[in-house]
């Protein structure tokens, strides 16, 4: 009937209205969920433990005036002032200069007792200075106790990162530091919230303490889901080889086993013929759960073809030149210095 249609119309877009107003979520686009990449701590360098000479302080406007008196101050130490060595090598009425400093400096370090020392002349006015050896000390670790407090780690890796022994050095002024590596090496194996503690007792012989290592290792991570993404390779082909990847769901988000998956992985992607192959990874923080990406570059598939094989088939052939093993050298001499000798 006549003005039916522009009603039916009417009642449409009405009825739209009230279902966008019902369900508004439905007329947006869902945000994208925020992907947090958690990169991997790096390794720290290697503490430096053998006694070393710290580059003199400017001496050379004070070159040339004499020395009224050679003192030894501990530098920052948390052991105690002394007793230090008296400096028998220099005395009071020498001539301030590179040669008489450096002769002071290794006569403190021959005592075995300083890791590091460096030469600071004081001005006293006059024309004479003070020739002040700065020192820090160092003990030998006589024992030490570790509580790992439930840590899935390795003690004498831990205790080889810092670089800890008994009989072993100790410099007081490097245990910050050396906690700091610790915390990194922590992190590195899963436990990115761990704390150490490093707490040193003095015992009968000066010279010796005891150290109290303790690990808080906090909440471990681990990995909640796993994806590979392949490139220049059809997935379904690499589907077996990807799957023999050695950390899998429900494993501790450890940086040294997540490296040494990719390199097995790497080298049986080369033995199936992906000669360039290269795979690396990363972990990402996704919608509150943890997801180890792979990511496996395959590149191209090589395959051997051979000609002029009368005496052998490919098979007998192909196992002579070792292509499934994950040997380096691809180089064509080398493939036919195999050949030959077999």
């Amino acid at each position: 009937p006549p003005g039916a249609r522009p009603i039916r119309l009417s009642i449409l877009i009405a009825c739209a209205i009230a279902l966008a107003l019902i369900f508004p979520w439905r007329a947006h686009a869902e945000p994208a969920p925020q992907v947090t990449i958690l990169p991997p701590v790096a390794p720290a360098p290697s503490a430096v433990t053998t006694p070393t000479i710290v580059p003199a302080s400017e001496l050379k406007a004070l070159i040339g005036k004499r020395i009224s008196s050679v003192e030894v101050v501990n530098q920052g130490e948390a052991w105690g002032a002394g007793p230090f060595p008296a400096v028998k090598s220099v005395r009071a009425g020498d001539v301030l200069n590179p040669a008489t400093a450096r002769l002071a400096l290794d006569e403190v370090l021959a005592s075995g007792q300083f890791a590091r020392a460096q030469a600071v002349a004081i001005d006293e006015g006059g024309g004479s200075v003070v020739l002040s050896i700065q020192v820090v000390p160092r003990k030998t670790i006589e024992t030490m106790r570790v509580e790992l407090n439930g840590a899935a780690i390795d003690r004498d890796e831990l205790l080889r990162e810092g670089d800890f022994a008994e009989g072993g050095e100790l410099v007081g002024a490097d245990l910050a530091e050396k906690q700091d590596r610790l915390e990194a090496f922590l992190a590195r194996h899963g436990y990115p919230a761990a704390e150490v503690a490093l707490t040193t007792r003095l015992t009968d012989n000066p010279l010796k303490v005891f150290l109290l290592l303790e690990v808080k290792p906090g909440p471990v991570r681990k990995i909640d889901k796993r994806y590979f993404f392949v490139l220049n390779a059809p997935r379904d082909a690499l589907e077996s080889t990807t799957d023999a990847y050695t950390v899998k769901t429900g494993d501790r988000g450890d940086e040294t086993l997540l490296d040494l998956a990719d390199a097995n992985l790497e080298a049986r992607l080369r033995a199936k013929g992906y000669h360039r192959a290269d795979v690396s990874h990363d972990l990402v923080a996704y919608r509150g759960i943890v997801a180890l990406r792979v990511r496996v570059a395959a590149g191209n598939l090589y395959l051997p073809r051979f000609e002029g094989n009368d005496s052998y088939d490919s098979d007998a052939l192909h196992g002579s030149l070792a292509l499934d093993s994950a040997e380096g050298d691809l180089t064509p001499n080398h493939f036919a210095d195999k050949g030959r000798d077999f």
